[in-house]
């Protein structure tokens, strides 16, 4: 399934050392299932969450969704 597989290639970069500090952006059904199933190392690397679909936002309208509030 889809959430498994966004798992899985964040468990990957990680391992690849590609990000050191995570935002994870979903809606909150799916927030939550990709929560319980990342692996320990990566969930801890978690920073932040947002439980919201902006898959329908402009590019250049994401930093204003995505900026620390």
């Amino acid at each position: 399934d889809f959430v498994s597989l966004v798992a899985d290639e964040l468990s990957s970069g990680h391992q690849r050392g590609a990000f050191d500090q995570l935002m994870l952006v979903a809606p909150a059904g799916v927030l939550t299932e990709l929560k319980e199933k990342l692996a320990r190392p990566v969930a801890q690397l978690v920073v932040r969450d947002l439980q919201k679909d902006l898959t329908n936002v402009p590019d250049h309208d994401l930093t204003q969704h995505l900026a620390p509030g």
